[in-house]
């Protein structure tokens, strides 16, 4: 479940105004997460109402504190970015009305137009019809029929606007109008018999072919000989629709699908249905098959699939070997409708084929697909041998997906010999993204008799094979493990090979790891060629608040990271990031809460709070933001016990970080 973050500020915009309405700029901060926040990481725990009232969270919460900066920013930014439209209060509307109405900027209007679908709000469509009914612009009104149609607001006045004299008008008008109630399929017929513009023709045609309402197929047998291909695909499609309309037509189609435009017999590819006889469906799909156009044999084997159409497996199996990429991979795709010998044995080749990497994924997606109805792992152990090495790549991934357990020997053999040629500085065995991928179908079987094999790779000089033994450790738990891990986290310059081994430390979870932790957690020098990131000291900090205990050291560590200049560079004091500190800080709050007779994490978290918690204008030598002022008042509700807050914020005023230099004396 992607979390959001937990701050909800709403602050609205005024356009045009020459004063504020009262409560415009009111925005609302929420000092502790919603119910929703609570919610555990596969998404179906919930607080009790007990739980939930009285605010002493269990292990449960814990869990969400401990998860959440890693899965969020820590800007305000992205929340909006991504957040779905919801209702807009009136007075919003009623500031950006004045604007709309007054302005003479068709493009300001326009957007504005188009801001106010997101509104779902009553006002904002009464706003779009007073604006349709005074609009002369031919390019707002577009939009403006557009943002009816989007909302799926009855309009009655679509059908005064079929006859503009813009043709884009004409077109929004024509989908709208197909939305209304009372629309009428006799009017868009007799409208497309004068309409002098082809898009709008077009659009015309294409809203009678979704509806099918009020015509028939005399309507539409004479849009089968225009010339343009397209409206002829659309006739097509139409006809298909209806199973006896096709039936009437087969030898016009037949004709279509043997010499007809390549875009026609596409259409008829994809438009074929089960509810046609089959020896007709069968009669179109043969000549598409040997077609010398890509698009239409790649439709022909989709169709295949879709309608599992076993009489033309050959065929499938002729487009599955295809010059064409694409319709090699619209085969393997297909042939998951034939779980059988024939099509396995191919799909296990199109994974090795040296067209895209697209279709050797397209095979491996279908291989994983029909295990339910084919012995798929059982039949996997002959073809790990094979000469290819991305049928081996492929395999291997196919056995972590299918957690396979039953083929692991196979895997350990060719893993040993890759171990073996690492312990004699030979030349490795296979490609390092072979010998990763096989470490990671090992670690889902659970083969604890290869961990040998897999920590004698540790020094392997592709960071791939690195990150994967450091991924197998926390999984697989060898005796030599936290060793490699702690040397893998502090040492490895590959970001990745670090993340993989803080992972499986956290797996591990030995106290072992503290003053490992506690060096990564120091300050970075990087003047002295120290590479850990900023990243590495979150993790870092984490991880501290995954011990059971931590040091005196530790605990003054976690502090200074917030509290001190971590670099001095040419331009001042420099400090960590805020979510190296956001996380140590958290950190001191829940062993304090884990600990509450620890006397010295309570003075510490109290004084960290008086530094955190105050006016952002305050520049004091401990920077600050809003992300970071916000969380001190939860962590602080969440060491106290302290009820759920909500309140309202009025800005008594607007300051700036700007102060004046001052003058010199004399001047």
């Amino acid at each position: 479940m992607q979390r959001l973050i937990p701050v909800i500020i709403i602050v609205s915009a005024a356009v045009g105004l020459a004063a504020d309405p009262a409560g415009f700029y009111d925005f609302e901060i929420i000092h502790n997460p919603d119910r929703t926040y609570f919610d555990a990481d596969d998404g179906d725990y919930e607080m009790s109402d007990s739980e939930y009232g009285s605010l002493k969270p269990g292990p449960r919460f814990m869990r969400y504190i401990l998860s959440t900066w890693q899965d969020i920013g820590y800007t305000e930014e992205p929340y909006f970015k991504n957040k779905s439209p919801k209702y807009t209060r009136d007075v919003s509307i009623h500031a950006l009305s004045n604007f709309l109405l007054n302005s003479r900027d068709p493009l300001a209007r326009s957007n504005l137009v188009m801001r106010l679908i997101a509104c779902n709000n009553p006002i904002a469509q009464d706003l779009l019809k007073r604006l349709l009914a005074i609009e002369l612009d031919a390019y707002v009104t577009a939009d403006i029929l557009k943002a009816f149609r989007l909302l799926e607001t009855s309009c009655p006045e679509s059908e005064t606007y079929l006859e503009h004299g813009d043709p884009d008008v004409r077109r929004e008008a024509v989908r709208l109008y197909a939305q209304q109630a009372d629309f009428q399929a006799a009017r868009l017929l007799g409208l497309a018999g004068s309409e002098s513009q082809l898009p709008v023709v077009e659009e015309i045609w294409g809203v009678l072919a979704q509806k099918h309402a009020g015509t028939s197929i005399d309507d539409w047998k004479p849009r089968l000989d225009v010339p343009n291909p397209t409206d002829r695909a659309q006739a097509v499609a139409a006809i298909m629709g209806y199973a006896d309309w096709a039936m009437a037509l087969r030898e016009r189609f037949a004709q279509f699908a043997d010499t007809g435009h390549p875009l026609i017999r596409t259409t008829i590819a994809d438009h074929l249905g089960t509810g046609l006889d089959k020896e007709f469906q069968f009669s179109l799909l043969r000549p598409l098959i040997d077609c010398e156009h890509t698009s239409v044999r790649a439709a022909a084997a989709a169709a295949i699939g879709r309608l599992e159409a076993g009489e033309l497996l050959p065929g499938l199996v002729k487009l599955s070997r295809d010059p064409a990429p694409i319709v090699r991979r619209r085969a393997a795709i297909a042939m998951g409708a034939f779980p059988q010998r024939d099509t396995y044995v191919r799909l296990i080749e199109l994974c090795g084929d040296p067209g895209s990497e697209l279709l050797r994924d397209a095979a491996l997606d279908t291989l994983e697909s029909i295990a339910g109805k084919y012995p798929v792992e059982r039949e996997a152990g002959s073809f790990l041998d094979h000469r290819n090495a991305d049928i081996r790549y492929n395999l291997y991934r196919l056995l972590t997906r299918l957690d396979s357990s039953m083929y692991n020997e196979p895997i350990a053999t060719k893993l040993h010999l890759s171990a073996t040629a690492a312990r004699q500085k030979l030349p490795y065995s296979d490609r390092p993204i072979n010998i990763a991928a096989a470490i990671r179908a090992l670690n889902t079987g659970g083969a604890r008799e290869a961990a040998a094999d897999i920590t004698a790779l540790k020094e392997h000089p592709d960071a791939l094979v690195r990150t994967a033994v450091a991924e197998s450790i926390g999984v697989l738990k060898p005796a030599n493990g936290p060793d490699i891990v702690k040397q893998y986290a502090q040492q490895d310059h590959d970001t990745e090979v670090r993340k993989a081994a803080l992972t499986s430390m956290n797996a591990i979870l030995d106290n072992s790891f503290e003053d490992t932790l506690l060096n990564i957690l120091k300050r970075t020098n990087y003047a002295a060629g120290e590479f850990l990131t900023a990243t590495d000291r979150v993790m870092a900090a984490w991880m501290l608040s995954r011990l059971p205990t931590i040091g005196a050291p530790t605990k003054a560590r976690l502090y200074a990271q917030i509290a001190t200049p971590v670099i001095a560079t040419p331009m001042g004091p420099a400090f960590d990031s805020e979510n190296v500190r956001t996380t140590a800080l958290w950190c001191l709050v829940i062993n304090g809460k884990r600990y509450p007779n620890d006397a010295e994490l309570q003075k510490q978290a109290k004084e960290l709070f008086n530094l955190l918690i105050r006016d952002l204008e305050d520049v004091g030598t401990i920077p600050t933001s809003y992300v970071l002022n916000y969380y001190a008042y939860q962590a602080k509700q969440f060491l106290n016990d302290e009820p759920i807050k909500r309140r309202i914020v009025k800005p008594q005023k607007y300051k700036f970080n700007y102060r004046p230099a001052k003058k010199g004396y004399g001047k």
